[in-house]
């Protein structure tokens, strides 16, 4: 299944709640990273300015997501 770059980053994090506490953003900040750009969304898209936020936490953490994984999204085979 191929995941979008927020999709993606939210999963590797495990949620939307727990990556919220993780980088302090809002819940509703990270959900919008995922909303159509139609609804004022990101379209799947991580901001710019959370991206070198998501890489520091993600390597302190040892988790499994790099730069290209947070342009382009991944596919994973098991959700």
């Amino acid at each position: 299944m191929k995941m979008s770059p927020a999709e993606y980053a939210i999963f590797v994090f495990g949620g939307i709640r727990r990556m919220s506490r993780i980088i302090n953003r809002s819940p509703a900040a990270i959900c919008r990273w995922k909303s159509p750009r139609s609804k004022k969304g990101c379209g799947g898209r991580v901001p710019m300015a959370a991206q070198h936020e998501i890489l520091d936490v993600a390597r302190q953490f040892k988790l499994p997501i790099t730069p290209a994984d947070l342009v382009y999204g991944r596919v994973v085979k098991n959700r």
